[in-house]
């Protein structure tokens, strides 16, 4: 299966992907049978109430819920706990400037140096995939920097005792209705799409914005193994938006003892223009115009989370340009 996705030909790996994905269905449904079955014998030896209330306890899964449903009970609506404040040491502008400065460090250190370095030369050398272990290795080190930043992303948060909704994914709230088809429901998901679309005219803006000062860019960016392609978007998607709009966000915002922060314009500023500067340096194997356009993309994909806080719709926006890009590369 590896040769047929890492050796760069794309009609035999169809086949491999299909085959793969139709394997991975049949173990899940054969699992799902499989409870299913164990759930009508324990129910014959405990009893149908006490097993359908063992269930009730357990974590709402979609598995769960079928069981529960198959059992002729009724599942309860999802639900999360209403995220509550907790205490938090206050951190001193020092500590935390260091903290962005070590986080800077460990995930942008190597691609900065590299960018500048192809900016000096004025050659740019994409990674290697002309052979199998070559194209494992680009692979592998793609997906351990983007394990990397989810890794961080997870720390700060629990060191910072902060909940999900204050790093950028919003709880769940009860769901009820039809298929939870609320006013709250519905407005949660305008507003995923509106953050969804939000970074669709940063690039767009970013875009003109370069090609105002005449830039295009650099020949030769593009990864010919599709394979690693795919990899490269899905993991600068996750890379940069956790490393640079959540991460920075969650520490500037809540280094103080108060759950909210304290609304000061000179702190939304700061992180405006530092996510932009961070996002234009390693950029610049681009050329010359890609400090004015990643700039001002990053400057507003930041203001947009800080206006908004959802981080997800804004990962998948970046792996959708980015595998749009690749596409258009890969077919011309």
């Amino acid at each position: 299966m590896a040769p047929l996705l890492l050796t760069g030909d794309r009609t035999a790996a169809f086949p491999g992907i299909g085959a793969l994905c139709f394997s991975m269905a049949l173990c899940v449904l054969a699992g799902i049978r499989a409870d299913l079955n164990r759930d009508k014998n324990a129910a014959e030896l405990v009893g149908r109430d006490a097993l359908l209330r063992w269930l009730d306890q357990q974590p709402q899964t979609m598995d769960t819920r079928l069981r529960i449903s198959r059992l002729g009970g009724r599942p309860r609506p999802r639900r999360a706990a209403n995220p509550t404040p907790r205490p938090r040491k206050e951190l001193s502008w020092r500590i935390t400037l260091g903290v962005l400065a070590v986080v800077w460090i460990v995930l942008y250190a190597t691609p900065t140096i590299g960018a500048i370095g192809d900016f000096a030369t004025g050659t740019v050398k994409p990674d290697d995939t002309s052979t199998l272990w070559a194209s494992l290795h680009a692979a592998t080190r793609l997906v351990a920097s983007a394990v990397l930043a989810v890794a961080i992303w997870v720390v700060v948060r629990k060191w910072r005792n902060l909940t999900w909704t204050q790093v950028g994914v919003p709880y769940q709230r009860t769901l009820t209705g039809k298929r939870g088809k609320t006013k709250l429901t519905k407005s949660r998901r305008n507003t995923t799409l509106l953050v969804f679309g939000s970074f669709f005219v940063a690039a767009a803006i970013a875009s003109w914005f370069g090609g105002v000062v005449g830039g295009e860019p650099s020949s030769g960016i593009g990864i010919d193994n599709p394979l690693v392609a795919i990899v490269q978007c899905v993991r600068a998607g996750i890379f940069e938006e956790l490393g640079l709009v959540a991460v920075p966000a969650a520490l500037v915002l809540y280094r103080t003892r108060v759950d909210r922060p304290t609304g000061n314009p000179w702190m939304y500023i700061l992180l405006i223009a530092g996510s932009g500067v961070a996002r234009a340096i390693p950029h610049m194997y681009y050329g010359s115009w890609a400090l004015l356009w990643a700039f001002t993309w990053g400057s507003l994909v930041m203001a947009s989370y800080l206006r908004w806080r959802r981080i997800l719709p804004l990962i998948a926006a970046h792996i959708t340009i980015d595998l749009v890009v690749t596409l258009y590369y890969q077919l011309t």
